[in-house]
């Protein structure tokens, strides 16, 4: 479901995925140019999905080297389903196109 949502992220005009690492977990993070993090978690909320922020307290190194201040953190779980992911990237991609 992860990998699901990472594809259908990588499609949204100004979206970045920013998750690292060969092996990938269920934690998906990523920054769009049209909003901040904390706008995109108001908006998803609105639509009670939920997600988080992060400003790199784990890793700042690498937020430094990328250029990164902060990103949005959305945690796919065993129990969410395709319609969920689906649901998210529709709602994440019509929130972005009216900025």
């Amino acid at each position: 479901l992860a990998e699901r949502m990472r594809s259908r992220l990588s499609h949204i005009d100004g979206v970045s995925l920013t998750d690292e690492g060969q092996e990938r977990c269920g934690i998906v993070t990523f920054v769009a140019q049209q909003a901040t993090p904390g706008e995109i978690k108001r908006e998803m909320a609105a639509h009670k999905i939920n997600v988080s922020t992060s400003k790199g307290s784990g890793s700042l190194v690498s937020f430094k080297a990328r250029g990164l201040s902060e990103v949005v953190r959305a945690s796919v779980h065993y129990f969410n389903t395709e319609e969920e992911i689906t649901f998210f990237a529709d709602t994440l991609h019509a929130f972005l196109a009216t900025r």
